[in-house]
């Protein structure tokens, strides 16, 4: 035994061999821990069912994905399970949101203008009005954004007119009357009445008011 011992100590450079430790009887043996490998694929493929159903929530756990595989490969050298679905489910991701934006864009620009097409609907047709001192307008706005206007000055028996393009810059309703800005090109100069901005009052049905015309007086209209 002696012999034996001082063969093994001569194998091993002189230090005595530690004898390998046995499973007693009845224990059970110990358990390798879990990988970390199956967590990031678990969080890869979350991460890229989230990309095409919650942009967001996919984007966070892809990134939490690329962490826990870079940290992975750090500490064995070798590339982690889920870091090909993480980076996937982050593209994607990122695209989804991208493209989401874009068209809540489209969606908010293309309500704005449908509501400003919608209310200049209101304008087209035919409008007789008349002013404080009893002169007349005939006012028509058309579909394909133009106006004319033609004055009858009851006091003389002058008339002139103007015409052009149409546009209605904003709307806004309180109290339950709707304000509709119009701007009339080039009126002011025909008409001589020194501005282009016409305020229209809708005040229910087909009245309305011409607040402050060109900014001077009131004028009261009626769709024919």
């Amino acid at each position: 035994m002696d012999n034996q011992n001082q063969q093994n100590m001569s194998m091993n450079g002189g230090q005595p061999i530690q004898p390998t430790p046995q499973p007693v009887m009845g224990q059970p043996a110990p358990v390798a821990p879990q990988s970390s490998e199956d967590k990031t694929k678990g969080i890869g493929i979350g991460a890229l069912i989230c990309a095409f159903l919650v942009p967001t929530v996919g984007l966070i756990l892809g990134i939490v994905g690329l962490v826990m595989s870079s940290k992975i490969k750090k500490q064995t050298g070798m590339k982690a399970q889920g870091q090909t679905l993480s980076l996937v489910a982050t593209i994607v991701s990122v695209v989804w949101g991208i493209v989401a934006i874009i068209l809540l864009v489209v969606l908010f620009v293309g309500g704005v203008f449908s509501i400003l097409d919608s209310n200049k609907q209101d304008l087209i047709g035919d409008w007789r009005c008349t002013d404080r001192d009893g002169d007349v307008y005939s006012i028509t706005f058309d579909r394909n954004d133009r106006y004319s206007i033609d004055r009858n000055w009851v006091s003389t028996g002058q008339r002139d007119s103007a015409s052009g393009k149409f546009s209605v810059p904003s709307v806004s309703v309180v109290n339950s009357t709707k304000t509709i800005t119009t701007r009339l090109d080039g009126v002011g100069t025909q008409l001589s009445l020194g501005s282009d901005n016409l305020d229209i009052v809708f005040r229910g049905g087909n009245k309305a008011e011409f607040e402050t015309m060109m900014g001077f007086y009131r004028i009261v209209c009626n769709k024919q």
